[in-house]
């Protein structure tokens, strides 16, 4: 995968902080999360549990917010409903988001201990586009950070992740524009 650079990054709760200063000893998960998504409010206690699970083992968990428009109160009352270890960003997070190709607020990134992104996609697939499952039959961010823990390459480096879509390039021209059926015809 390739290597993400070290960017500056607005703390939730206040102040700066460097991507590869707060990163783990053998990586860094990146869950991109909006309270306002309802894919982000099933996920939040698994994300919660596998913060728990897997910090011990060497890794740091970074929760992403990049929904400007939401208060800061439903913001910080989802950081704090986060049952788990955790960095909590937002506000300039855009480059981040950018560099990492976030496309959903069911996006979750996996960095290894030289900062290469080895996984992005989703977390399980219990959820997907029209479907719900009652337990999830592929657990790929475990999978994932099982591998790293075991010295292996990861087994499957990417998924789609479900969620509400996220524009990660705020403020630029769209790449497809707009146009009418007069135009069209024109």
């Amino acid at each position: 995968g390739r290597r993400l650079p070290d960017m500056a990054l607005q703390s939730l709760f206040g102040g700066e902080v460097s991507l590869h200063a707060i990163a783990g000893e053998r990586g860094t998960v990146i869950f991109v999360r909006d309270p306002a998504c309802p894919v982000s409010q099933v996920y939040r206690p698994r994300q919660a549990r596998l913060a728990r699970q897997y910090q011990p083992q060497g890794f740091q968990f970074v929760v992403l917010y990049l929904n400007d428009l939401l208060p800061p109160e439903a913001v910080a009352a989802d950081a704090g409903d986060f049952d788990g270890p955790a960095t909590f960003l937002r506000g300039g997070g855009f480059a981040l988001a950018r560099a990492l190709g976030v496309q959903s607020t069911g996006d979750v990134f996996v960095l290894d201990d030289r900062y290469r992104l080895v996984y992005r996609g989703a977390l399980d697939d219990q959820y997907g586009l029209g479907y719900t499952r009652e337990l999830p039959m592929r657990r790929y961010l475990e999978k994932a950070l099982d591998a790293l823990i075991a010295g292996r390459p990861v087994p499957m480096a990417a998924t789609t992740a479900p969620g509400c879509s996220i524009d990660a390039r705020p403020g630029e021209s769209p790449t497809l524009q707009p146009w009418s059926p007069e135009e069209q015809a024109g």
